[in-house]
């Protein structure tokens, strides 16, 4: 199970760099100055890191494994797993059990689509064949 970031996350960084570049153009009217490099250099980044967020899946769920990709394409996080049933929500976080107590996933539910969300519970509580989360 492929899980994607929110749709409004990288709009945000979109929305944000307008902004900037309508206040950089309406400073350059109104104070006859030019805009400086760190400047644009900043809504520069500011789109780039909105375009990956689009195309970046934020985790998946493969058969033993949950891996959490950072945005340029890596693994940035690795949780291995028995079964689908080691997983378990202690109210909108995931945690994962280990040997010696329970671990906190580091999947944020802000990131997510309600949609997505509401899948991926479906999809652990389907495969958990304890019916802990239930």
């Amino acid at each position: 199970m492929r899980v994607f970031y929110a749709r409004f996350y990288p709009f945000l960084h979109f929305i944000f760099a307008i902004g900037l570049t309508i206040l950089l153009f309406l400073a350059n009217r109104v104070a006859f100055r030019e805009p400086e490099v760190y400047e644009i250099t900043f809504i520069i980044v500011l789109c780039i890191r909105g375009s990956l967020f689009i195309g970046v899946p934020y985790f998946e769920f493969f058969e033993r494994e949950l891996v959490i990709y950072n945005r340029f394409f890596g693994k940035q996080k690795v949780y291995k797993f028995d079964s689908l049933s080691d997983f378990h929500f202690e109210g909108y976080k995931l945690y994962m059990k280990t040997v010696n107590k329970s671990k906190k996933v580091s999947i944020s539910r802000m990131f997510i689509s309600q949609n997505d969300w509401d899948l991926m519970v479906m999809y652990l509580k389907e495969s958990d064949l304890t019916k802990e989360l239930h």
